[in-house]
């Protein structure tokens, strides 16, 4: 299961007993905290992601230590206005990316031909798909 969070859930001193309830019932599998322009511009709330794994019966009696994987995505791809935010290099300049695309195209006679072609593109500076990237990772290498 994934569930979003406010921060004050995790942090609040009065919200414990959400924390606790938690811990009980699931294995946390993955924090990530997520950048306050997550659901700007119509939320304006520092929230998280928790992925959790429900405990079996078994599991809810053995107080068992295990690894949690963290990240904070910092960069979101959007501003706070919700326009997209492009990945810049160190002067500033948007950074474009070749992309081979491919299409198909049918002639006159029907006869169908699949083409490619080299596309520049720009892409969003988002931190969630490096997150994606390294829990694979740690999952990997949890099971090795």
């Amino acid at each position: 299961m994934a569930i979003v969070l406010p921060d004050g859930i995790l942090g609040n001193p009065n919200t414990e007993y959400v924390r606790s309830w938690i811990l009980k019932n699931f294995l946390v599998l993955a924090s990530i905290d997520l950048a306050v322009e997550a659901f700007l511009p119509q939320v304006g709330v520092q929230a998280s992601i928790l992925f959790l794994q429900k405990k079996s019966s078994e599991e809810k009696l053995i107080d068992k230590k295990y690894e949690i994987f963290m990240a904070i995505a910092e960069k979101l791809g959007k501003d706070r206005r919700g326009n997209p935010i492009y990945q810049k290099d160190q002067d500033g300049a948007e950074i474009l990316f070749d992309v081979q695309k491919q299409y198909l195209i049918t002639d006159r006679n029907g006869k169908k031909e699949l083409r490619s072609r080299i596309e520049k593109i720009r892409v969003l500076n988002d931190d969630l798909p490096s997150i994606v990237k390294e829990y694979r990772q740690f999952i990997t290498s949890l099971i090795d």
